[in-house]
């Protein structure tokens, strides 16, 4: 299996979890995609880096967009423990 192929798999697979389990709040989003990347061993930030990505792409899809823009305001600041700010009680 190719390693395109992988990526293509892998990408169905998330969206067919989002489209069984929907959009979770924000607080609650970030809180699984920091526990899911602790999970498989992966930065939060490669998760939140990966998500944004995504994002675009599955509501294209849902909604039969050609293209989908996301702008964001704010980044996610990681701590060098990899600690993220909503473990500590923060935003």
């Amino acid at each position: 299996m190719t390693e395109d192929r992988r990526k293509e798999i892998a990408l169905k697979v998330v969206e067919q979890m989002v489209m069984e389990n929907g959009i979770r709040g924000v607080q609650q989003a970030r809180q699984d995609l920091g526990n899911q990347a602790k999970k498989i061993g992966i930065t939060t930030e490669e998760a939140f880096e990966f998500y944004e990505s995504f994002v675009p792409k599955f509501l294209g899809r849902v909604f039969g967009y050609s293209h989908v823009g996301l702008t964001t305001s704010k980044k996610f600041q990681i701590h060098d423990d990899e600690s993220c700010p909503w473990d500590k009680g923060g935003a």
